[in-house]
């Protein structure tokens, strides 16, 4: 409901829908839940562009997970945090919690989350004009991303990397890394595009399974409406000859 409501900028319907959730968290006693609620918020309101109210729901959400020492959680909602700030142009305050996040991360093993802190700040480097910087944490994300059964940030991180050794001079890097961000974006183009295909052809399948069964329905219904009229008429004459 979140994602169906972020598209149509429901803002009104969408926190309802969360507000109705933080008391069913608090009743059935999961601070987790209750936390990824607020965290969640926190990203509704963002996309729509409302900083202040995001980062109010991401602070809350991290005194949740505080409190019960969730370091993944912690990391999660810094990075959220990092990437508020940095989509408002404060690229400081930004790598302050993206460097949090980092910090929280080194105590769980969780190498995609690492990528994204790492595509975060290789990307707030890059906005400052930080390409060196810039450079050596895309790098760090890409080497990750070797190790863990993933495509995503590939497109990002290369891109990052095609634009700042261009930067600085050095255009077979850039030319290369360009490509492989190229390559990166086709793909998901191409798994995107199967995904969708594959819906149609599903949602295609059953409206002609639901089309057939009304037909049959319909062809049911007509066939025993036609023995009921045909047994009246087979019934009519026997009337007639009781009555004689």
């Amino acid at each position: 409901l979140h994602r169906v409501d972020r598209r149509q900028r429901q803002m009104c319907i969408r926190d309802r829908y969360y507000e109705a959730g933080l008391p069913q968290a608090d009743s059935i006693g999961s601070p987790v839940a209750k936390g990824l609620l607020l965290n969640n918020m926190g990203v509704a309101y963002r996309s729509d562009e409302k900083y202040e109210e995001a980062l109010e729901y991401f602070k809350k959400a991290e005194e949740v997970f505080l409190e019960i020492e969730r370091n993944g959680r912690l990391a999660l909602v810094n990075t959220n945090i990092g990437e508020n700030y940095v989509l408002q142009n404060d690229f400081e305050q930004g790598l302050k919690f993206y460097k949090k996040a980092l910090d929280y991360n080194s105590k769980v093993d969780d190498k995609e989350q690492r990528v994204e802190i790492y595509t975060g700040i290789a990307s707030a480097m890059l906005a400052m004009e930080n390409y060196q910087q810039a450079i050596f944490n895309a790098e760090k994300g890409v080497d990750l991303l070797q190790d863990i059964e993933t495509d995503l940030h590939y497109e990002s991180l290369y891109e990052i990397l095609a634009k700042s050794y261009e930067k600085i001079g050095i255009y077979k890097k850039s030319l290369d890394a360009f490509q492989k961000h190229l390559a990166a974006k086709e793909k998901i183009n191409r798994e995107e595009t199967s995904r969708k295909i594959e819906k149609l052809n599903y949602l295609y399948e059953q409206q002609k399974t639901e089309t057939e069964i009304q037909k049959l329905n319909f062809d049911n219904e007509k066939n025993a409406r036609q023995l009921d009229l045909s047994l009246i008429h087979i019934s009519e004459p026997t009337r007639q000859a009781e009555i004689s």
